[in-house]
């Protein structure tokens, strides 16, 4: 497991060497053409890089120049995985060279032959090319920005050239070079690349002088970026170090996995918000797995995991990184138990790594395969084992539900039986209390309806009296033998007599009286009141003329005025009026 953490943590300097490999740039120290090319096809923008190289090389009426478009052309279709339109724009590079017969010329078509022929794993080529374009470059002025490529491309492929030693001395070269270029990128770069390589020796070595050395060489390269002023070279290199320097908290000797960790999600947000940076994304996933792993969080490390497996290009499924990372997971698989996907895993990586090797080292990936084959048979057996206890717990938990279920039964049963009990019982104390609010209702019906009988006897009894007051009153007049003051008691007899009447009334409706003077337009008098009284009572014209001993036709105007001392309109009936009003007071 450790071997694989190690190989795993390799993994950010494995993309840088990889980074140097595909996509150095070639470009004078001077001309802003050819940073301005470079500077787009790092950045991804190609369409706009194409432009440059159509509009300020290849029409140029100068052949020199139409040289360089052309191996610029050809990077370009290097960086898009075109080998056949590659190729092309050399050999026509290279034609116009030998007219030209320049020197540096034909150096450039070199510098473009370098990447084909290490792609080819032509290696004697490449020396040759190599040693050709750096010392015409070495000659010349102003050239340090291409001879830092090219020292970093033969650094980044010693091991495949067999020229393992080299490595150092040509990363030291390259950053040499760059500084002396005062091109921004090439000068970050060639620092991270020294943070790599150190690193790379102090996890071969343990000695703790290469891990200051590589500490050193990343924070050279992270001052670096502020100086780089194309946005999308900036968020580039951000993101490699921020990917790098967090393979150097796993693997240096002050290892801090959470700050690890907490950059590589860091990365991962600079490549959400840039999406042409995807490419490096599943590296930061491997990276913040390792972390996890390291910290035994296995549940966010195969998150991670499955996450980077699902962001490598496809065109890379193959490559040493989806190998480890399959080996990574199939770790992770084992700590969960997972043991059929964790040896499908495992099966995978050798399956990825026979073909990146062409077939070498078949015997151990027979023998990996009849262990899985074997793990396969294994693990059969396990889970039949496991599917018998499963079975055994889910019997033993049917025979607990079954016995809480039938508790559960006889309990339901019982309350249903107590509540529909408990519901008998209450229909009976409602049905009581319904007869006996039916009855409370009733007599007070029958007593509503002697009071208002009681008021009506009284009302008729006291107009009698009142009428034979009157009668007596006119024959005393005619007589003259009444006194004033005989005439003034009676005249407040009669009153107090209605105002007895009066209460009476208030005491069926309170506040009629007074409800029928708030809307009156005018003051209503007694007599006023006293007609309202007869037809609430429903008694009609000459029922109140009898009452009265008056003639009916006064009955009528005593109505009508009354009508209109209460704003009524002609259409609207008095009477109605006054038996609403009735019901509006005794609510």
């Amino acid at each position: 497991m450790k071997t694989i953490y190690l190989q795993m943590k390799s993994l950010g300097v494995l993309v840088l060497f990889l980074l140097l490999f595909f996509n150095a740039k070639s470009q004078s120290d001077n001309d802003i053409d050819q940073q301005n090319v470079y500077n787009y096809l790092y950045s991804y923008a190609f369409d706009d890089s194409k432009k440059i190289i159509h509009d300020s090389f290849l029409r140029s009426p100068n052949d020199s120049k139409k040289v360089i478009g052309f191996v610029l052309l050809s990077r370009y279709y290097h960086i898009q995985k075109n080998d056949a339109e590659q190729l092309k724009s050399l050999k026509i590079a290279k034609q116009l060279a030998e007219r030209t017969g320049s020197e540096i010329d034909q150096a450039y078509v070199e510098l473009g032959f370098c990447f084909i022929y290490l792609k080819a794993k032509n290696y004697k080529q490449y020396i040759k090319s190599f040693n050709y374009a750096t010392t015409v470059f070495n000659k010349t002025a102003n050239n340090n920005s291409l001879l830092a490529i090219l020292h970093s491309q033969k650094a980044g492929a010693g091991e495949s050239i067999k020229d393992k030693n080299s490595s150092k001395q040509d990363y030291i070269l390259a950053n040499q070079f760059a500084i002396k270029s005062k091109v921004p990128y090439y000068i970050f770069i060639t620092y991270n690349n020294l943070g790599n390589y150190y690193m790379h020796e102090y996890k071969t070595q343990k000695i703790d002088s290469k891990s200051d050395t590589s500490e050193y060489y990343f924070n050279k390269s992270y001052q670096t970026i502020s100086t780089i002023k194309n946005a999308g070279l900036a968020d580039l290199a951000k993101c490699l170090n921020y990917v790098n320097v967090g393979t150097q908290f796993f693997n240096g000797k002050n290892i801090n996995i959470d700050s690890a960790i907490y950059l590589q999600q860091e990365a991962l947000k600079i490549i959400n918000n840039n999406p042409k940076l995807k490419i490096y994304e599943s590296a930061a996933y491997i990276n913040t797995g390792v972390g996890y792993e390291l910290k035994k969080d296995f549940k966010n490390a195969k998150e991670s995991y499955l996450k980077a497996i699902s962001k490598l290009n496809k065109s890379n499924s193959n490559d040493y990184n989806h190998y480890e990372l399959l080996r990574n997971l199939s770790h992770i698989y084992k700590e969960e138990g997972e043991l059929d996907k964790a040896y499908g895993s495992l099966y995978q990586s050798y399956m990825i790594f026979r073909d990146i090797n062409s077939g070498k080292n078949e015997k151990n990936f027979q023998l990996i395969q009849s262990l899985y084959e074997n793990q396969i048979k294994e693990n059969e057996i396990l889970q039949l084992n496991e599917k018998t206890q499963l079975l055994n717990k889910q019997n033993i938990l049917f025979l607990v539900i079954l016995l809480v279920t039938s508790t559960l039964i006889v309990v339901l049963v019982y309350l249903l039986r107590l509540n529909k009990k408990v519901g008998r019982q209450k229909s009976k104390l409602l049905q009581k209390e319904k007869i006996r609010l039916v009855n409370e209702s009733t007599i007070l019906k029958l007593q509503h309806e002697k009071t208002q009988r009681d008021a009506l006897a009284i009302s008729l009894k006291l107009d009698n009296k009142n009428s034979v007051l009157k009668s007596l009153n006119d024959d005393l007049q005619k007589n003259k033998l009444t006194s004033i003051e005989k005439i003034l008691k009676e005249d407040k007899h009669n009153d107090e007599n209605y105002k007895q009447t009066q209460n009476i009334h208030e005491n069926i409706h309170p506040k009629f009286f007074q409800k029928l003077n708030e809307l009156s337009k005018q003051k209503l008098t007694s007599l006023d009141l006293k007609y309202a009284s007869f037809i609430y009572l429903n008694m009609d014209n000459q029922d109140i003329a009898n009452i009265l001993k008056i003639d009916i036709n006064t009955v009528r105007v005593t109505k009508y005025r009354l009508k209109i001392k209460l704003g009524l309109s002609k259409n609207e009936d008095l009477s109605d009026f006054i038996q609403q009003v009735s019901v509006d007071t005794s609510k």
